[in-house]
């Protein structure tokens, strides 16, 4: 992890309101934190170099260390509010279309009590299909199946449990939307272990808890029947679903421009997406009749889970700063320091909405720089090295700390392209002094953030007065 870094998620702020610092500091001793105004942010000696004005008469403190940690990972969290009804025979059922089969341990289905003991539907070790009970005071039992799981392939899957008759069966089958299901590859096993629906708290779709086991793929169409399954699932069955046995099915074709999961089932047991997975993704029912989801949103009814996917890290604030109404629109950094390193919390402040201190306005292309936080190169070779030391920049490249998240122009650990970016997290790359490229260093290896900051030196070194409004601001106002 970075020895300190932290964010706010504003990219400008006017005068009079506050900003709330959110840190993660390894160090034992307490940090220091001061203002900074940033003139100038290229180290480069074949231009004005680094300008900038210590503000620390403005603002400085010191503050306790602490780790915060960063959660990626994305899946449904669905509270269980009341008690589901108590059951002999229950299935898990669900479509996957896996795409990282090698990841180890995945959730599908995981059902939690409240007493930390959990029963779920998952993929193991090699991508087989597993179910699992896992006491939080004893031990875990699984059950696998024989036939590993095929990756980028539409698949029914389900465990099924008959508590009176202890027995369990694990099944998988192929689906197809032109021509239906294929014949079920079916299991069936002794179970002796106790399993109560009627205790179910938590509900997860897409892990086996929030901290680990996060599924890589598709899923569509997860539920929870009030029966067992021990044969083929039909094509009906499996799109349709069947009332009389149904206690929850969350059906991802609707709500999709929203992080809502909705349970058509009687019991209504929606839920929230949790960082942010992408919706509106091709189902197993995909005909490709229509390119346009909202047209026919039954056939996109699948979400796409990463287990690194990132939206809003949550951290705890650190302190606040209250920007002075006289403060000038300008780029600034809260400057973080402790034993073993710096960051630069770069933010913009704007006008007082509604008014004007100058007579030219600069655009701050804060959607630019979101979309491109924590882009990673592969650039970090022994040239870039080199001149990251020669220019004193910033050491820390999202090519090594990929922990943070990274850019929409980068790729998920599965290979699928990042279709998200957010600025409630920490950045690597939106800093002062940040080299972004090894491909030729003819100039300054600058973008983004410190290569904008050669008009504000140039505006200012002739005289001239300008505000900064964000691409924010712009589209909110």
């Amino acid at each position: 992890m970075l020895p300190i870094t932290g964010y706010t998620g504003r990219w400008s702020v006017a005068p009079g309101e506050s900003l709330d610092f959110k840190v993660s500091s390894l160090s034992s001793k307490p940090y220091q934190a001061h203002l900074v105004r940033i003139i100038c942010a290229d180290a480069n000696p074949a231009g004005p170099g680094i300008v900038e004005e210590d503000l620390s008469g403005i603002f400085a403190g010191e503050y306790p260390s602490r780790e915060q940690a960063v959660r990626l990972g994305s899946y449904a969290k669905i509270p269980v509010k009341s008690r589901l009804p108590a059951s002999d025979q229950f299935t898990l059922l669900a479509g996957i279309y896996p795409t990282l089969l090698e990841a180890g341990e995945q959730g599908i289905i995981s059902m939690h009590d409240g007493y930390g003991n959990r029963f779920s539907l998952q993929i193991g070790v090699g991508g087989h299909l597993e179910a699992c009970l896992d006491f939080q005071t004893s031990s875990k039992w699984v059950v696998r199946h024989d036939q590993a799981l095929a990756a980028r392939s539409w698949c029914a899957v389900w465990v099924s449990v008959d508590l009176a008759n202890g027995v369990l069966h694990i099944g998988q089958q192929q689906l197809n939307a032109r021509f239906g299901a294929a014949d079920a590859d079916i299991s069936k096993h002794g179970f002796t272990q106790e399993v109560h629906l009627n205790e179910v708290d938590q509900i997860l779709i897409a892990t086996l808890n929030q901290a680990q086991g996060f599924y890589n793929g598709r899923i569509e169409r997860p539920q929870i029947l009030n029966s067992a399954i021990t044969e083929n699932v039909t094509n009906d069955y499996y799109h349709q679903g069947q009332s009389g046995s149904m206690i929850a099915l969350w059906d991802f074709s609707q709500g999709i421009s929203t992080q809502n999961v909705t349970d058509v089932g009687k019991l209504k047991l929606n839920g929230q997406l949790v960082n942010c997975p992408t919706r509106a993704v091709r189902g197993s029912n995909w005909t490709g009749k229509e390119m346009c989801w909202r047209h026919l949103p039954q056939e996109y009814g699948a979400i796409h889970f990463h287990d690194d996917d990132i939206y809003d890290c949550n951290w705890e604030t650190d302190f606040s700063f209250q920007i002075p109404n006289d403060l000038p629109s300008a780029m600034y950094s809260m400057r973080l320091k402790n034993t073993d390193g710096y960051d630069d919390v770069v933010f913009y402040v704007r006008p007082v909405p509604g008014r004007t201190s100058a007579k030219l306005c600069v655009i701050i292309p804060s959607f630019t720089y979101t979309v491109y936080i924590n882009q990673s190169r592969n650039c970090t070779d022994a040239e870039y090295k080199k001149l990251v030391r020669e220019r004193g920049a910033r050491p820390w490249n999202p090519d090594q700390y990929r922990q943070y998240g990274l850019s929409t122009y980068n790729d998920h650990s599965d290979g699928s392209g990042i279709c998200f970016s957010s600025n409630l997290r920490p950045n690597l790359t939106m800093k002062p002094n940040f080299i972004a490229t090894g491909e030729s260093f003819v100039g300054s290896g600058m973008r983004h953030v410190p290569a904008d900051t050669h008009l504000f030196a140039w505006l200012e070194h002739f005289g001239y007065e300008f505000d900064m409004v964000s691409d924010h601001d712009l589209h909110n106002e």
